[in-house]
């Protein structure tokens, strides 16, 4: 292909990722403060916890949808295997969601507080249909069909609000009415996604695929799916359970400003570099999964080019500016000069913890799912227990110090993971993508510094 016409088509792809994500951020800005104002505070509150425990499952999928997309992204093309890994993973979520069910009616029984028992019905469908569905997305971002994928996903997001919105107005504004809508919606998107998913990565593989037995078994899912269940419930704890210590250490008072300043931090991360890296790491898997140096070292080198401009940028202009942006935002409630504190603490290892993508891409395409399994338990353990010691000994600034070396220590111990794995042709690519990353940060860094001084 003409490299012109590549450009423009890498354009195209990266231009659709960033729309999809735009559908999620148009309901977050607009849609759950309506739901906020129709279900009142209380029934909202137990809205905003169910909708917590759907964003833990996504990740506690026992590692299925990365294995799905990495695997796909690996399997030549023409290969009955792709399609096989996505049938196989589906069936694992069904099956896991099966499973879960009477203990989440079990505990609903026992506890009776908040939820009936049809509505924890309601909740774990929801949670087992978004879970499906994302596995398909990710088959769908392993074959780069990046424009169906981005239209599910914008348009899945959108219907699924504004369909749970039209039926508080007409039936009741009630508990049960959001979360079976949101449920009823979640599984016709999942069952588009899938149909659309099949219909595509099996296209040129279904007419050979009685020639090929795949060797894609549940147990291929489950030697691997160990580590990366591990991953994920780290990751879970280690960015979530800040919030329990400081509550239950200090008071729920001092989570407000810390969780509005994390999120705050974390915006530029999940807004500008989620959809770089669903572009980039297809790519990057292949390169690595087929020996081809060459094509790794150009891959890497845009990759953290492209990422370190979309997150740096943004993150050096909130840091620079984050007593405005927080004043602007939260107004005059009180906590807008702690966020400020916090962010400008928080804010630099964050960034460096965003181009952590590029190390952990490589390490998935290498499959090194135990040693990142072993790294974020480790890492988790250490951060919560000096959180824990921080905060009880009154500091909320010493938390944020805390979390800015967590992010940076990962991203430091995933490069030299990186080194160890590879040697020969391949480490130099991966030592060429650290020092770029390394001198791009710094610069940054640098440059920043110098605006704050002169500013």
């Amino acid at each position: 292909m003409d490299p012109a016409i590549r450009k423009r088509c890498a354009g195209r792809d990266l231009s659709l990722l960033y729309g999809s994500k735009f559908g999620a951020l148009l309901v977050g800005l607009l849609v759950l403060p309506a739901f906020s104002r129709i279900l009142g505070p209380d029934t909202f509150g137990i809205v905003a916890v169910v909708l917590s425990v759907q964003a833990l499952m996504l990740m506690l999928d026992l590692g299925v949808s990365i294995i799905v997309g990495r695997d796909i992204a690996a399997a030549p093309d023409g290969d009955a295997t792709a399609i096989r890994i996505l049938q196989t993973g589906t069936r694992i979520i069904v099956a896991l969601y099966a499973a879960l069910l009477p203990i989440a009616l079990a505990v609903g029984m026992v506890s009776g507080a908040w939820l009936s028992i049809t509505d924890v019905v309601a909740s774990m469908l929801m949670f087992a249909a978004l879970t499906a569905q994302n596995v398909g997305q990710s088959a769908l971002l392993a074959r780069r069909h990046f424009g169906t994928a981005s239209a599910l996903q914008f348009f899945g997001a959108i219907l699924r609000a504004v369909i749970t919105l039209a039926a508080l107005h007409l039936i009741t504004p009630s508990l049960s009415v959001f979360l079976w809508t949101q449920a009823g919606c979640a599984i016709v998107h999942w069952f588009v996604t899938y149909v659309r998913s099949f219909r595509l990565i099996g296209v040129d593989v279904l007419p050979n695929a009685s020639a090929a037995r795949s060797k894609v078994t549940v147990a291929h899912f489950l030697r691997q799916g160990r580590s990366l269940m591990l991953f994920g419930l780290a990751g879970a704890a280690v960015m979530n359970l800040d919030k329990v210590i400081l509550a239950g250490l200090a008071s729920p008072a001092a989570v407000t400003p810390y969780f509005l300043a994390m999120s705050l931090c974390m915006a530029p991360v999940t807004a500008f570099a989620g959809p770089v890296v669903q572009f980039f790491q297809p790519r990057i898997v292949r390169s690595i999964a087929t020996a081809n140096p060459s094509d790794a070292a150009v891959t890497l080198r845009q990759f953290v080019n492209v990422i370190s401009v979309v997150t740096l940028f943004p993150t050096a202009a909130l840091w620079l500016f984050r007593e405005p942006i927080t004043s602007a935002w939260l107004g005059d409630t009180g906590v807008a000069a702690p966020v400020a504190t916090y962010v400008g603490v928080l804010l630099p290892g964050l960034a460096c913890g965003a181009l952590g993508y590029v190390p952990y891409c490589i390490l998935v395409a290498r499959k090194d799912y135990t040693f990142q399994a072993s790294m974020s338990a480790a890492l988790t353990i250490v951060t919560l227990i000096a959180a824990a010691a921080v905060v009880g000994a009154g500091s909320v600034i010493a938390l944020c110090v805390v979390y800015a070396v967590y992010h940076t220590v990962s991203t430091l111990v995933s490069w030299m993971r990186c080194f160890r794995l590879f040697d020969g042709g391949e480490l130099r690519f991966v030592r060429a993508a650290a020092a770029r990353s390394a001198f791009i940060f710094s610069g940054f860094a640098l440059v920043t510094a110098a605006l704050a001084l002169w500013i």
